[in-house]
């Protein structure tokens, strides 16, 4: 950047926010009656004190590069979801200065000098942004091959919608294909963030990134605001993926999710009713005496059979929760993929297998033939729709049906052709797990 003539040194001065780290404009500062009852100015976001400073700093030519920046914000669903998309563009409407980039080094010790003037520091902007190319190979390995998609915060889209993709272009280096904007948490009204959960590896991530969940107020105990991600993974009866499935499925990008262990509960609990249950339901032999997901060919299957009909249901379904996930909508995604299931459940309950399985004529036997084929191959394109979400529940679930991994690679349903031998297992696939707060310590004397 300095190379290419986008980097000079010169004063600065400006209302700073220690306690943000930020320079703020005029606009995003007001007058509040201090604790000790004399007017002080504050950041308007944060409420946090901010003092007038001048010092001699290196600048980024920020405003030359607004209107690469801004034609790169107006390419379709570069910035996702649009109401994002507006936030910024109104930012750069705003005739935004040039930035900041360096501090003295008797102000700011730890971190990367400036090459060639020691006597300054590198500030954030530019050193945190630039880890994403390292993350990348940069700058001994090329450009990467799949497309570049960036998750951040709703809180962040200045630096990540204008400060970054200005550092990308003045580099001369390629940008974002999507940046993707999420919202945060709220539980009873108050403010969550979602961070990296660097203490919960049973939480990272196999398909999707998952967060924990952490309290942007001040934690307390008496409070009760904060949610701690080691704790639901220790009531989640060793599987995780309830917690990921409930944060995908609650966690919306253009709102605030909210958290509850209500509807924590409530959300587990359908998973298990729904998909769970199906299985169960299909794979004893009350219903399936030789425990297999049976095979069939064009006759045991011609409309308007149980198979078919979902089969049929399943294409569609199939497509729609593509299309969410396309749009990175996962929430809508799982809504869109547990009709399929139902209507299996529902089919059971209309068809009554039980009773299929105790008439030996050919009518009853091809009836329940086609229910149980079109059930179990609903129950393996449901993994596979779920398997973004739920990888290793997906897995498990895969296995029991007698299927391999290959099979959740496939998201189109077909009439199933050869039968499988179920690898059966008297443990439930999704437990009901009773989520709630841990029990309070009266500390008191």
């Amino acid at each position: 950047m300095l190379e290419r003539g986008y980097i000079y040194k010169g004063s600065y001065a400006g209302w700073y926010c220690r306690s943000d780290e930020a320079y703020l404009t005029s606009t995003q500062i007001e007058d509040r009656i201090g604790p000790d009852g004399t007017l002080v100015k504050v950041s308007s976001e944060s409420g946090h004190p901010v003092e007038l400073v001048e010092e001699e700093n290196y600048m980024f030519k920020l405003g030359a590069l607004v209107p690469d920046v801004r034609r790169w914000v107006e390419t379709s669903n570069v910035i996702w979801p649009p109401n994002r998309k507006a936030e910024i563009l109104n930012m750069l409407d705003s005739k935004l200065p040039d930035l900041s980039i360096s501090r003295p080094r008797r102000k700011l010790q730890w971190g990367i000098p400036v090459p060639h003037d020691p006597e300054q520091t590198i500030y954030v902007w530019v050193d945190a942004l630039t880890n994403y190319l390292t993350a990348q190979g940069f700058p001994t390995q090329g450009a990467p091959t799949h497309p570049m998609l960036h998750v951040i915060g709703k809180d962040i889209v200045k630096f990540h919608c204008v400060y970054w993709p200005a550092f990308l272009l003045a580099a001369g280096l390629e940008l974002p294909q999507q940046v993707l904007v999420h919202g945060h948490w709220t539980m009873d009204g108050r403010k969550y963030s979602l961070r990296p959960p660097l203490v919960c590896p049973a939480l990272q991530p196999t398909a999707l990134p998952i967060h924990a969940i952490v309290a942007l107020d001040p934690m307390s105990k008496s409070l009760g605001n904060v949610v701690d991600p080691v704790q639901l993974l220790d009531q989640a009866d060793g599987v995780p993926d309830l917690v990921r499935y409930y944060l995908l499925k609650e966690s919306r990008l253009d709102t605030d999710g909210d958290f509850s262990y209500r509807r924590l509960n409530a959300v587990t609990k359908e998973l298990a009713d729904t998909v769970g249950n199906l299985l169960s339901r299909i794979s004893n032999q009350r219903v399936n005496s030789a425990l297999e997901f049976p095979g069939l060919s064009v006759d045991d299957a011609p409309p308007p059979s149980p198979c078919q009909e979902l089969i049929t249901l399943g294409s569609s379904v199939a497509e729609e929760v593509r299309a969410c996930y396309d749009r990175h909508d996962f929430g809508a995604g799982i809504e869109a993929l547990l009709p399929l299931a139902r209507r299996c459940n529902a089919l059971i309950n209309e068809l009554e297998p039980w009773k299929l399985a105790r008439d030996d004529s050919p009518a009853a036997q091809a009836t329940l033939k086609s229910l149980l084929g079109g059930a179990f191959e609903s129950l393996r394109v449901t993994a596979a729709l779920l398997y973004p979400v739920t990888p290793a529940l997906s897995l498990a679930l895969i296995h029991r049906l007698g299927c391999d991994e290959q099979d959740l690679q496939c998201l189109t349903p077909a009439v199933p052709t050869t039968a499988r031998e179920l690898r059966v297992d008297k443990q439930p696939l999704i437990p009901r797990v009773d989520f709630g707060p841990p029990a309070q310590t009266d500390t008191r004397a």
